[in-house]
């Protein structure tokens, strides 16, 4: 199996994980293009949405980009975007996590985002080092951020959760 073909299905093996911490936590577990069909009122839901698109930091250029995460998790009023990234092995890979961060602070519309990082590579190495960043900048924002953005962001809570770390918060944030 190549590099690719084998780190796009480690990520697809932490995807599915986290769906089952989900559902094990009684959430349903439901794709996002669908969600007009389902008429279940706010305060009943729990409900796990699965590719939820959102404007990335490129929105306003002529063709504008859209991406999707893989989940927003809905409990009753609260929604929590989860962004999961598995990386087993060193790439090119550690220039999109200022990306990821940036569209986390810039249009992500929930109150909690939460980066989900998994893999070898963020336990040790540089990848250590482009994690341990993106902590710092969830818990300290870069002070070049416009004063509106860091008063919006003091109602914003950014998240870096590892597999270790990933469940328990999980079960702590959504309660059965």
């Amino acid at each position: 199996m190549s590099g690719g073909a084998e780190a796009n299905k480690s990520g697809l093996t932490w995807e599915a994980w986290v769906k089952t911490v989900a559902e094990k936590q009684g959430f349903s577990v439901l794709n996002y293009k669908f969600q007009e069909k389902y008429n279940i009122p706010i305060e009943q839901r729990r409900i796990i949405w699965t590719h939820v698109p959102y404007k990335t930091i490129f929105h306003n250029i002529k063709n504008p980009s859209k991406a999707s995460t893989e989940y927003v998790v809905e409990c009753g009023e609260q929604k929590v975007r989860i962004e999961c990234k598995w990386q087993s092995t060193a790439g090119s890979v550690d220039e999109k996590y200022p990306f990821m961060y940036l569209n986390a602070v810039l249009t992500m519309e929930e109150e909690t985002v939460v980066f989900a990082l998994g893999g070898e590579y963020f336990e040790s190495g540089k990848g250590k080092e482009v994690r341990d960043w993106l902590i710092k900048v969830c818990k300290s924002p870069p002070n070049w951020f416009s004063d509106k953005t860091l008063k919006n962001l003091e109602h914003r809570e950014l998240i870096v959760l590892t597999p270790s770390t990933f469940a328990k918060w999980f079960r702590q944030k959504f309660p059965r």
